[in-house]
Formats: structure tokens, sequence, C-alpha cells
């Protein structure tokens, strides 16, 4: 059995305190995982190093935790929401909201505007106000 999409939020304004942090996380979710009868595929694992625009200073391609080599990646998908480092959705619009709009530039010719709009509300809207507040809840940002 595998912990799908298993994930740890670390934060630290220094590079040095954050890998002690995400160390001590690692060893208790492997340790979790093991009590539990999981496995956890470091192949699989990423790390986002989440910043402003400002480039990050000495940011390293990978961290070392315990015996693992994580690669830091520019974006993940966290929740159903592509994230990128710089915590902006042009990664996610780019990717869901343009299948949304899509599909909805070919419905507007076959079908009455009541029926845009509920493909509207259900679909494209219902994606905005989610990212809205998952942002919100993660990074107190808006």
């Amino acid at each position: 059995m595998y912990a799908d999409d298993t994930n740890n939020v670390t934060s630290s304004q220094f590079l040095e305190s954050f890998m002690l942090v995400a160390d001590q996380a690692y060893t208790a979710v492997k340790e979790w995982c093991y009590e539990n009868r999981l496995c956890l595929n470091m192949n699989k694992t990423e790390c986002v190093v989440f910043h402003t625009d400002r480039p990050v200073k000495c940011a390293p391609p990978s961290i070392l935790v315990q015996d693992s080599n994580i690669l830091i990646s520019e974006s993940t998908k966290f929740l159903g929401l592509q994230l990128d480092a710089n915590m902006k959705w042009r990664t996610h619009v780019e990717g869901s909201l343009n299948t949304v709009m899509y599909s909805f530039n070919v419905l507007k010719h076959h079908v009455d505007a009541n029926t845009l709009r509920i493909v509207y509300f259900s679909n494209f809207e219902s994606l905005v106000n989610y990212g809205v507040a998952f942002s919100h809840e993660l990074f107190g940002v808006m």
C-alpha cells in the first residue's frame, strides 16, 4: 500500500534550519509509514522552495534528507492546484483553466446562454474559487 499525495509544509527563513526541520519531518513520516505498513516512494518525492519573485540566493538543485537526495522542483500539484515556486497560478491557468476555456469556446456554438452559465460556474469559477480559498488558507495570501 502507498500513501498517495502526502504533503509536508515546512517553513524557515534560512536554508540550514529548513534542512534540519525537513530531516526531522522526513524521519517522522518515514516512521509513521512503517508503523502503518505503507511504502514511502522517494523517487516521487519532491521539494518546492516557495519564495517571492526575487531570485533565491544559493538555492541548491536538491536537498539531502537522511540518505535521500530530493530534487527541488519549480512547481508542484498540491490538492488539485498547480503552484509554482513563486506561489503563482500560471501553470494552473495554462493547464486546467485553458482546458475549461477550450470547452467553453466549443460549447458556445452549440448550447444556449443558460447552459454556458452552468458550465462556467461548475468548471471555471469553481477552479478559481478553490485556488483563492486554498492560497489564502495555506499561505495567508489572496
